[in-house]
């Protein structure tokens, strides 16, 4: 249980300085925080929905599911690290919208 706290909180951190780093390319470029904040949010959340498999239909999950048992757990575990790391972007959009609105 102790590993999966550590992991989050790398995923978390890496999140983290990513944040820092849309920052402060705004001083650099015409680009808006709120902007790069938002493209990578949804670009790991659709990278994240690709890698689970969630847009297939459930007997083309279910197949490849049992074709390739080594890889899946693998692949949800990506699926659940990208999702873990756009939430730190999510949580700010939801700052900003609570602040603009």
């Amino acid at each position: 249980m102790n590993s999966f706290f550590t992991r989050i909180g790398k995923i978390f951190s890496i999140s983290l300085l990513f944040i820092v780093l849309i920052y402060l390319s705004t001083f650099f470029t015409a680009y808006h925080f709120i902007s790069g904040v938002r493209n990578f949010a949804f670009a790991a959340t659709i990278l994240a929905v690709l890698m689970s498999g969630a847009l297939l239909n459930g007997d083309r999950l279910r197949a490849n599911f049992y074709s390739s048992k080594e890889t899946t757990p693998s692949s949800y575990k990506y699926t659940k690290n990208l999702l873990i790391f756009s939430l730190p972007f999510y949580l700010i959009m939801f700052i900003h919208f609570l602040l603009t609105s």
